[in-house]
């Protein structure tokens, strides 16, 4: 009795090959087990992480570029760094508060600080785009908020060697912030820096009633990260 052998492709061949190892494979990663992270480590990275709670310390950097002074002085640029801790406003929804101050750095760009009078933050969606975020519809454990909304008013801004004969007048300053967080630390990305003008208008022709109106003016830039221990 004649056998004939059958040629089998080259081709059949490889794909099984590769199937064999990837079975293989699978076998093997099932009976490996990732070693469990010590309760020393896990209690360490929660005390380390960035929050958005007194428990950080915050620098911040402020870059602010053609200002005009009282006098009508085209300034060069400022720029500040502010030591800061983020408060929280305990049962509100989104999570908002105030800013802290703790130290109001001098730098080699300028002699003074910045006199920062009131402050206050508030997580959010984006605000020119107001929708239902997806964490309403329960696709996730806790609601996500990609912006950090930060709002700080200052008093007139002293000015360096001028025998404090010129300053720049006080301003609410504006930045929209953004915000994630990744395996529970916070990390807040510099954005633009923006002079926030307010300008009442009349809402009817009697000018019974009147509305605010803000314009933002970008003026420099703004800078956040935690105070490395």
């Amino acid at each position: 009795m004649t056998h004939s052998l059958r040629r089998v492709p080259f081709f059949s061949i490889l794909i099984c090959s590769s199937l064999l190892l990837v079975t293989l494979s699978t076998t093997i990663s099932a009976f490996v087990v990732a070693p469990p992270r010590s309760a020393h480590t896990t209690r360490w990275l929660a005390a380390t992480a960035p929050t958005l709670t007194e428990a950080t310390t915050w620098n911040v950097r402020l870059v602010m570029r053609g200002l005009i002074s009282a006098q009508g002085s085209k300034l060069d640029p400022l720029l500040y760094t502010i030591e800061t801790q983020f408060v929280e406003d305990q049962g509100y929804e989104p999570p908002q508060g105030t800013l802290k101050m703790l130290s109001n750095t001098k730098n080699s760009t300028t002699t003074t600080t910045i006199p920062i009078v009131k402050s206050r933050w508030i997580l959010s969606e984006d605000p020119n785009d107001r929708k239902d975020g997806l964490w309403v519809w329960g696709l996730f454990k806790e609601p996500l908020y990609p912006f950090l909304l930060l709002t700080l008013q200052t008093d007139d801004i002293p000015l360096p060697n001028n025998n404090g004969t010129d300053f720049v007048p006080a301003m609410q300053l504006y930045a929209q912030i953004n915000h994630r967080r990744e395996e529970g630390k916070v990390i807040l990305e510099g954005k633009d820096l923006c002079w926030r003008r307010m300008e009442t208008v009349r809402a009817d022709p009697l000018g019974a009633a009147t509305v605010d109106l803000y314009d933002n003016v970008v003026v420099g830039t703004i800078a956040l990260q935690p105070k490395q221990s």
